[in-house]
């Protein structure tokens, strides 16, 4: 499986971006599947997760204490994207699907910059473990939220799953591009990026995911990000104040663009 880089060009994530715009509707189906090449695997399933690995993470880390320390407000960007050189092919190894998460400052023009390509993951969280807490933080959900939205994706039917990406009101029709998540929210899922780092392996990771629409949020698809970690340091001491082990937390709260903008 091929790594991703881990910060990407301008000039490439705006192809990536425009590539996702450019392919037909009748083809997202299948873009959503990809063959796991593990030999105990070996297996074609439907992509649910990607991650950004300690090193994304603790650059991301850094942009936001820069932002910070020059009080420069942040949202967080996820994007979606697609590889080029997609001819029909069903269930790559590596998929075309390509989403990536961006640092933005607020008031900016550039809406790639900061941003870093989360790697397929053929070896999800979910839909494995269903037993999840029905408690969060500060601006996030718990993980029986996130389980719900996740496999409400997974359920949908191979043929329905175009049209997850498209606006019901408003701009009807209109394929998504991006979720922004608020300032707010940013801030909370910066900080636990924090924690997280502290931690053994640090993890941030992007679940597909899909909710009902309402007239704020009036496309089904919903990405869910889990900043995650073993909870514990190399000693074995909690990263946590409380001294608690959740080693999980999920947010949802992002708002599809368009209708929306950052």
């Amino acid at each position: 499986m091929a790594k991703s880089k881990l910060k990407a060009k301008t000039s490439t994530l705006a192809e990536l971006a425009a590539t996702w715009q450019l392919c037909r509707t009748e083809e997202i189906p299948d873009l959503l599947y990809a063959f796991d090449s593990d030999e105990q695997a070996n297996t074609t399933e439907r992509i649910v997760t990607f991650n950004l690995e300690k090193e994304q993470m603790q650059m991301i880390d850094a942009t936001i204490e820069e932002m910070t320390a020059n009080g420069q407000d942040f949202k967080l960007l996820v994007h979606l994207g697609l590889r080029p050189g997609y001819e029909g092919q069903f269930a790559p190894t590596t998929p075309f699907f390509q989403p990536f998460l961006s640092v933005f400052p607020v008031g900016g023009k550039d809406r790639y910059v900061n941003s870093h390509l989360f790697t397929w993951d053929p070896n999800p969280r979910f839909p494995t473990n269903p037993i999840e807490s029905t408690e969060s933080g500060t601006d996030a959900i718990p993980g029986a939220g996130a389980f719900l939205f996740v496999h409400y994706y997974l359920e949908t039917p191979h043929f329905d799953l175009s049209s997850i990406f498209e606006a019901t009101a408003y701009q009807l029709g209109r394929r998504v591009r991006a979720y922004i998540f608020s300032v707010a929210e940013s801030k909370a899922i910066g900080k636990r990026i924090k924690v997280h780092l502290q931690g053994t392996k640090p993890r941030l990771s992007l679940h597909l995911g899909r909710g009902i629409t309402v007239a704020t949020h009036p496309v089904s698809f919903r990405p869910v990000l889990e900043v995650s970690s073993s909870g514990v340091t190399k000693k074995g001491v909690s990263i946590f104040a409380d001294g608690g082990d959740d080693g999980s937390d999920f947010y949802d709260f992002s708002m599809p663009d368009p209708p929306h903008s950052a």
